[in-house]
């Protein structure tokens, strides 16, 4: 990760008008350490952009992230509707109690089983 490392150096001489005798000499040191506070300065914002962009990418990052968390909670919310349909259907399906077979069919299996044990024992 980028970081800020560069510092930006105090003026040595500060110029003051109340002190006639040193200005000149003052204002001569401080205008020759301007170029490289300049350059400090540059480099400073350098440095600046270089974390904004980190920081950007990383949003940038964190936001697909919580996209995908979004569509995974849409997944699980359509996942679970489904499976309450199936559960409700399921559970709406009848188990009759008690067998219900027509007269018809049962003497037509017991002359039919009748008819299999003559022939088997025969």
């Amino acid at each position: 990760m980028s970081q800020i490392t560069t510092t930006i150096s105090p003026f040595t001489k500060t110029p003051s008008r109340q002190n006639p005798l040193t200005f000149s000499e003052d204002m001569d040191v401080r205008l020759s350490e301007e170029n490289s506070r300049i350059e400090q300065m540059n480099s400073v914002s350098a440095e600046m952009n270089a974390v904004s962009n980190e920081i950007n990418a990383s949003e940038t990052a964190v936001q697909r992230i919580k996209d995908d968390v979004i569509d995974l909670n849409n997944d699980i919310d359509s996942k679970k509707s489904q499976i309450d349909d199936k559960y409700t259907e399921i559970m709406s399906y009848t188990i009759p109690t008690e067998a219900t077979y027509n007269e018809d069919t049962i003497d037509a299996k017991v002359r039919m089983s009748q008819v299999l044990n003559i022939t088997n024992s025969i």
